[in-house]
């Protein structure tokens, strides 16, 4: 889980974390980020780690957040350990695998 917590990537634009599907690319969006984080420079040093403590300890609750709600849109292929959304995941399969995937087995 720790791979898919490390690519929860942030929109600067929508100031919101998403997750883009390894299969098709699709963004799932979470949270916005707490208004203390949304200066140009505050954001920049919250996202290397170098925030003050306040508002990086804000920076790293609203991700913490948003990994708890995005982890519950997308499925773990047992096969090549992606994490797919819905769309790109194939239930029929056994174990769980993504379409791509199952796609190679036949």
């Amino acid at each position: 889980m720790k791979m898919f917590f490390n690519n929860i990537r942030l929109d600067e634009e929508s100031l919101r974390f998403y997750y883009a599907c390894d299969g098709c690319g699709k963004r799932t969006y979470s949270g916005k980020l707490p208004l203390l984080c949304r200066g140009v420079r505050t954001l920049a040093r919250c996202k290397t780690g170098t925030a003050g403590e306040w508002k990086q300890k804000a920076y790293n609750r609203a991700k913490h957040r948003a990994y708890s709600k995005l982890i519950l849109q997308f499925n773990l292929c047992q096969h090549c350990f992606k994490f797919v959304c819905d769309g790109c995941f194939d239930t029929s399969d056994d174990l769980g695998a993504c379409s791509e995937c199952t796609r190679k087995k036949e």
